[in-house]
């Protein structure tokens, strides 16, 4: 009898309840996917944050704030959707979520290169709309994207994350006025760059499924509601 099985026996003869063995982080992902808006998610959050961290670190070279730091926020949410696509066949997790996250700070680093000129050959009015008009949306555009590029987002987001289904667009939309009519929750976003989630989910009775499969949505709808961005506005 090796020494681990004698105190073992010792303890069941003694009504001692041994330590259970950890859960391994796959099989708590794939746990958590049943409820994406319990706690446990913000707990793996936690727990796996030096990870993120790390993560963010080696791929941008540098050193990563977490309050107002938009390479934070774009890792996080790569996290979060790792976490939600995670399957038990694709490898150990952590492999996977660090290539998720890579992705994520890969286009991030794309669109810190992005040239400005390129506006110019969108067409952004009306052939026989008023030039001055024209000029105005120009440069309301133009500060739109220079807004988004403080949370490390560029138009592609919007296009390729936004919601599908016009029923979820509506419902984004929705949070996202609601948001904004909460001044603490939009000094929140705009001093950390990133959404108060938690305290939105109470708030509004919502789940973080809901908030984070809208989330870069929501942040540009708040933009363009608190920048008074009124002609970008009859296009979300």
């Amino acid at each position: 009898m090796t020494f681990a099985s004698f105190i073992m026996k010792a303890c069941e003869k003694k009504g001692v309840t041994t330590m259970e063995k950890p859960i391994d982080v796959d099989t708590q992902v794939v746990n958590i996917q049943k409820d994406m808006h319990s706690d446990s998610f913000e707990q793996l959050v936690k727990a796996y944050q030096p990870f993120i961290v790390s993560t963010i670190s080696k791929r941008l070279g540098r050193y990563v704030r977490f309050d107002n730091d938009p390479a934070y926020s774009i890792a996080l949410s790569a996290f979060f959707k790792a976490v939600q696509n995670y399957q038990i066949d694709q490898g150990h997790f952590i492999n996977y979520a660090r290539t998720a996250i890579d992705h994520a700070l890969i286009n991030f680093m794309e669109r810190e290169s992005y040239n400005h000129e390129n506006l110019d050959e969108i067409d952004v009015g009306d052939p026989v709309q008023a030039f001055d008009d024209r000029v105005a949306l120009k440069e309301e555009i133009l500060a739109f994207e220079q807004e988004l590029m403080k949370f490390g987002l560029g138009f592609d987001d919007l296009v390729d994350d936004g919601p599908q289904h016009e029923d979820t667009r509506s419902n984004a939309k929705a949070i996202a006025m609601a948001t904004q009519k909460e001044e603490a929750f939009v000094r929140h976003l705009f001093t950390k760059r990133r959404l108060p989630v938690t305290a939105m989910c109470r708030r509004f009775n919502i789940s973080r499924k809901v908030v984070y499969g809208s989330y870069n949505y929501i942040i540009a709808v708040i933009i363009v509601l608190e920048k008074k961005f009124d002609q970008i506005r009859e296009w979300i």
